[in-house]
Parts: structure tokens; sequence; C-alpha cells
């Protein structure tokens, strides 16, 4: 079974500006979120955090008329190899924690970028 197939939600290829905050508050990172679905995002970033972090992070959606603030984890992270010439996209994949109204606007955002 591939990555994909692993998959609850369907995801889209977005680029929306996102706040990562640590959960402790030491670190903060702003950068984009190239994939989006109603439970989780992928961050292109030459910072990753750690796997298994929690952070809290505040993006918008919908031509930014709502304002997603939501805590996540990190559930997996890739640093480039510098073998490769930039041919890997680093970054991390978090899973968010969203309310119930946050994941409805999460999931009509998706079906919109269709």
């Amino acid at each position: 079974m591939n990555e994909v197939d692993k998959r609850k939600c369907i995801r889209k290829n977005c680029c929306i500006t996102v706040k990562i905050k640590s959960a402790r508050g030491e670190e903060e990172i702003i950068d984009g979120i190239k994939n989006i679905s109603s439970g989780g995002i992928f961050v292109s970033t030459t910072k990753p955090l750690e796997a298994q972090s929690k952070v809290k992070l505040i993006f918008d959606i919908l031509d930014e008329q709502k304002t997603i603030n939501c805590d996540g984890t990190i559930m997996w992270n890739y640093h480039a190899d510098p073998l490769r010439d930039g041919m890997d996209m680093p970054g991390m994949g978090i899973l968010l924690e969203v309310s119930k109204e946050d994941a409805t606007n999460l999931a009509k955002h998706v079906e919109e970028c269709n």
C-alpha cells in the first residue's frame, strides 16, 4: 500500500502562508503550505520541526475570509539531501486538530480547489 492509499482525506495542492509556533513558544516558522486536506497539511520549509512535536498554526483560507487557528502534531519531517541539488522538497507533514467548523471550512476549501 503506498502513502496516498493510507490517507483518509483528499489533498489538494495550494500556496498558503502559515505561521507555526512550537507549543512551548520557543520557535516560530512562517512558510508555505504546499498541499492541504481537511485533516492535515504539508509545509515546505528548510527548518522542519521534530516529528511528534506539538505546534500552534494560523493560516487563512477561502480567499482570506476565514482564519484557521489550531493545534497540530508534526507527523513526519524531511530535510533536503545536499547531494540531490535541490531536487527534494524539505518540509513536514502536520496532522491538524481543528474544530468541526474549521474542518468543514477546510473541506469546502479543498473542494473549491478542484
